[in-house]
């Protein structure tokens, strides 16, 4: 099953307003942490993704399209 499929009727847990909408739809907890997101959400056509969390100093972030997405930058819905 894909992502798509998966997580599309899942209730947003954060947004962050960049990228043309970045919903959060879950935060997978293991050995490696992931979150899964859809991206675009504000455009036409959102694409869904699962990217791993890294965590630092700073602050605990993911990577979409070659930039950082800290979490702490992302609303609490």
């Amino acid at each position: 099953m894909n992502l798509k499929k998966q997580y599309e009727t899942s209730p947003t847990v954060a947004c962050f307003y960049g990228f043309g909408g970045i919903e959060i739809k879950a935060i997978l907890y293991g050995i490696d942490d992931y979150v899964v997101f859809a991206a675009g959400t504000m455009c036409q056509k959102s694409t869904f993704h699962k990217a791993k969390i890294y965590y630092s100093e700073r602050g605990d972030y993911f990577k979409f399209k070659g930039s950082k997405i800290y979490l702490n930058e992302c609303l609490k819905v």
